[in-house]
């Protein structure tokens, strides 16, 4: 699926699998370990906004 569509999706189930399948997609994103982190990031930076996600 596309970026935006794994996003919303991602969001709508609070998957972290999907929100990982996403930034994967990007072509800015080099390596696995790296969207990886980027997630983990973003849901602790963001836990207030995006609460449990899984």
């Amino acid at each position: 699926g596309s970026i935006h569509k794994l996003l919303v999706e991602a969001f709508a189930e609070r998957s972290k699998s999907k929100l990982l399948q996403a930034l994967l997609l990007d072509p800015t994103v080099d390596s696995y370990r790296r969207a990886v982190g980027l997630v983990e990031e973003m849901l602790r930076l963001q836990h207030d906004v995006l609460p449990n996600f899984q």
